[in-house]
């Protein structure tokens, strides 16, 4: 069975791009004026001045993890009651009318955000979220290349002998490689987009694997380069696009992780994952810089048990295990044991 039909269009696009699962399911938590720039990349692919290249495996992916991806995002929502506080001091209730004023306050808030929560269920259990529509528009502006047996073979056989990308016995993105050697034509250089750290070197988490990179010019005779976010892919690549409220996002996330790598003090490391745990998700590249600190800074190992700074590495594990990086793993399981018990049964299936 062929992958997929040849494109109608003769004209020979400027980029071959592919992006990856993990950044389409990054929609979701994109502001409006961002998913609205997001329509501008339909147009290049249109126009033929980029060719991305979308996998059935992608689509698969990002269809079957996007109610994980909302429910995570709802619940943030729906945790943020903690910024309530849910115990007042008996005396508090001798003032009487201020007191009654921030109970009956608290309670129109609760509701009020139930409300909401409840509307936003709604709209994405019927796929009506602008992100939705955005990732639809892009999939059905190209063809789906899918997967055939030889393929599914040759991506099983290079996890299996270790080759990237691949881990823990899931061979998606083995498939996605695979599918794109076959689908790029030779002499054509292709852009990776994505998080996932199986395409990233393990000395600069900026540059593709070295592997991938000396397989793309063997095989294509061309080159690969990889952006670990979809702001770096844009500014680069398609500056008509401006997502600008995404990339303020990640810059104040970088700059945090930064400051928590050399947190010289409790205090500071207090203070600075009191604004990272509202800053979720975090980017692959982020991820592991805070599971370094926790590894080689004091000031944040030390105090890995204080309730607010485990609640934020068991947030990571929880809803960015998948980013971790296998050389950090040990080091969360070895801190916060309980973390252990659910390891074995939440493990990636295959695709």
């Amino acid at each position: 069975m062929p992958l997929i039909p040849k494109p109608v269009s003769a004209q020979v696009p400027k980029i071959d791009v592919f992006i990856d699962s993990n950044i389409f399911l990054n929609f979701y938590g994109f502001a409006k004026e961002d998913l609205k720039e997001l329509e501008k990349l339909r147009r290049s692919i249109t126009n033929r001045s980029m060719a991305l290249y979308v996998t059935q495996q992608v689509v698969d992916e990002v269809w079957r993890n996007r109610e994980s991806q909302i429910a995570k995002i709802l619940s943030r929502l729906e945790s943020e009651s903690q910024r309530i506080p849910r115990q007042y001091p008996v005396f508090a209730r001798d003032e009487g009318g201020p007191y009654e004023d921030v109970r009956q306050a608290e309670t129109a808030w609760q509701k009020a955000r139930g409300v909401l929560v409840g509307k936003l269920r709604d709209r994405a259990l019927g796929h009506r979220l602008e992100a939705d529509r955005v990732i639809r528009d892009i999939f059905e502006s190209v063809p789906v290349w899918e997967r055939n047996d030889d393929v599914v073979e040759m991506a099983r056989r290079r996890v299996e002998i270790g080759n990237p990308p691949g881990k823990r016995g899931s061979f998606g993105d083995a498939l996605n490689w695979e599918i794109l050697k076959k689908a790029v034509p030779r002499e054509r250089d292709l852009i990776v987009v994505s998080e996932d750290g199986d395409f990233r070197s393990d000395l600069d988490k900026t540059r593709v694997n070295p592997f991938l990179k000396e397989e793309w010019k063997r095989d294509k005779e061309a080159d690969v380069t990889l952006y670990t976010s979809l702001p770096d892919f844009v500014v680069r690549h398609q500056k008509d696009v401006d997502l600008r409220v995404e990339q303020k996002r990640i810059s104040q996330q970088d700059r945090l992780v930064s400051r928590l790598e050399t947190s010289g003090s409790f205090g500071e490391t207090h203070e600075i994952l009191s604004r990272l745990i509202h800053m979720f998700p975090f980017t692959d590249g982020n991820v592991e810089s805070v599971l370094v600190a926790l590894r080689e800074n004091n000031q944040v190992g030390w105090i890995c048990d204080d309730p607010d700074v485990k609640a934020f590495f068991m947030r990571i594990w929880r809803e960015q295990r998948g980013a971790i990086p296998t050389h950090l793993v040990g080091e969360l399981l070895a801190r916060y044991t309980e973390l252990g018990r659910d390891s074995d049964e939440d493990d990636e299936v295959p695709f």
